[in-house]
């Protein structure tokens, strides 16, 4: 069994979680933004040849030159930046549930914890995903590097880039 070791030195056991079950959450993420109207389609120019051949390309900062054009880019920037949080979010809500293996917090730390005054969600995954980050994954590091190492087995046999990438998806709002 994979072992993924904190900043205390405490072995927490992983596993990966399926890439395939990635693609479904970016999946469903997207259908369910585009039935709220949200536009994930970046925009495009139009320019004609000087044959008169019409060709289309996606639009970016640098060709983006009227202001219909800049609220497009901007528009589409936006819609991407919650996408992709979405699927942060939802891809690590996996990365916890199913490639830390954990069990439910014991009845008497949930007891404790409830004794001392603090709030504890009553949903049974939430419970859990509080009581790793509260007893095991203390630190950002933790946190972070539990994350990269179950997407390091997740990914075994990709090539390093693609390694990478994952791993850079996940680098950044972690820590914010």
């Amino acid at each position: 069994m994979a072992t993924f070791r904190t900043t205390e030195g405490v072995e927490v056991p992983i596993a990966p979680v399926s890439m395939r079950l990635s693609q479904m959450i970016y999946q469903k993420v997207v259908a369910e933004l585009e039935g709220q109207g949200l536009n994930l389609a970046p925009p495009t120019y139009t320019i004609t040849t000087a044959v008169g051949i019409e060709e289309i390309y996606p639009l970016d900062a640098e060709s983006a030159q009227t202001h219909e054009q800049l609220e497009a880019l901007k528009a589409y920037e936006a819609a991407v930046a919650r996408r992709n949080a979405e699927f942060m979010k939802r891809s690590t809500a996996e990365v916890f549930k199913r490639g830390i293996l954990i069990g439910a917090p014991p009845k008497e730390w949930v007891a404790e914890m409830k004794a001392e005054g603090f709030d504890l969600p009553t949903e049974p995954a939430a419970l859990r995903h509080e009581y790793i980050e509260i007893e095991y994954l203390k630190t950002i590091a933790d946190i972070r590097g539990c994350i990269e190492a179950v997407l390091e087995l997740t990914a075994s046999g990709a090539p390093k880039e693609d390694r990478e990438a994952v791993k850079a998806t996940f680098r950044d709002p972690v820590g914010k």
